[in-house]
């Protein structure tokens, strides 16, 4: 899994919290990316992210997400729940910190728009 931190650099340090809180691997790709919802949030100073399997990964099994290929038995169960651990630790993460933590996450920011 690899999230996308829309350049916000502050938000790396969230995912290696939560990918260690979680023990699931995951990495993280700063370069704003345009083609998700996350994107408006960032455009407009909102410091946001998106988890996604086979990020760069032209072989992952992801690549048959809303085609033919997108059928119930190319999921495994061990990575959804790898997926949900990540989430849930993220927002342990988030929930521990102050304030002038989350305001500090805008800090370096250069996405399009901030």
């Amino acid at each position: 899994m690899c999230a996308l931190i829309s350049e916000y650099p502050a938000l790396a340090d969230i995912v290696d919290s939560a990918a260690q809180k979680a023990g699931v691997p995951l990495s993280h790709w700063l370069p704003f990316m345009p083609n998700s919802d996350h994107a408006n949030f960032a455009k407009h100073g909102i410091p946001a992210l998106r988890l996604v399997a086979g990020f760069n990964k032209p072989e992952s099994r992801v690549r048959h997400i809303l085609s033919r290929g997108d059928i119930p038995d190319i999921i495994k169960e061990s990575e959804m729940r790898n997926a949900l651990a990540v989430t849930c630790a993220m927002a342990s993460v988030a929930l521990e910190m102050s304030d002038q933590q989350l305001d500090a996450l805008k800090a370096g920011a250069t996405c399009p728009g901030v």
